[in-house]
């Protein structure tokens, strides 16, 4: 190996190890804001998946429980494409692609830089379950029903919801050991868990 390409070997290295770095960095910034109702947590296998939950506590997704993975840019932070944000279920929204999964967040986010960070993409897709209109038509039909047939949106919205609840307790799809799994209610195992939580709280009142 020569001299030349050993440098350039370690500048790669450098610009990997910095990569991480920043994404780490975000990961970081993620949990000091302590988001309410959603989480995420990066791959074990690869730190530009992130896998994601959202417990929608008011709005007409009320009650529903949405899995979703946000993919990072191969060449993040030096590029102005913004993170792609892909539902798991089926989600009857305005911004969420039928198709896909994939939620258009271009109207906050046209362009991504320095000054963007991946919490403010988690704070913004709560704001899309809580306000459906306020972001990019990329589903027109239920924009459409949005618009002129509220009926016919909130009973396809209210089917989002139960399938999101349905698929709860799905065998994971990766042996990614990060993938955000539940449980369904054990009496014996989960029982001395929440008198314990309950403790905790009234010792801290």
């Amino acid at each position: 190996m020569t001299l030349d390409s050993t440098m350039v070997l370690s500048e790669k290295m450098q610009s990997k190890i910095h990569q991480e770095y920043k994404i780490l960095a975000e990961f970081k910034m993620l949990q000091s804001e302590c988001i309410p109702g959603l989480y995420l947590i990066p791959s074990a296998e690869s730190s530009f998946a992130w896998f994601g939950v959202i417990f929608v506590r008011q709005g007409l997704y009320q009650d529903g429980i949405f899995r979703f993975l946000i993919s990072i840019p191969q060449d993040f932070p030096n590029t102005s494409q913004p993170p792609t944000v892909i539902f798991q279920s089926e989600v009857y929204h305005p911004s969420i692609c039928p198709f896909t999964g994939t939620m258009d967040i271009s109207e906050a986010f046209p362009k991504f830089s320095s000054d963007n960070h991946l919490w403010q993409i988690a704070k913004y897709i709560i704001y899309l379950f809580e306000y459906p209109d306020q972001g990019k038509v990329v589903n027109k039909e239920a924009f459409e029903a949005w618009t002129n047939n509220n009926a016919e949106f909130m009973a396809k919205v209210k089917e989002s919801v139960k399938m999101s609840l349905d698929k709860l307790y799905d065998p994971a799809p990766t042996e990614d050991k990060h993938y955000i799994k539940f449980d369904k209610y054990e009496n014996e195992i989960h029982d001395p868990v929440l008198e314990e939580m309950k403790n905790c709280a009234e010792e801290s009142l």
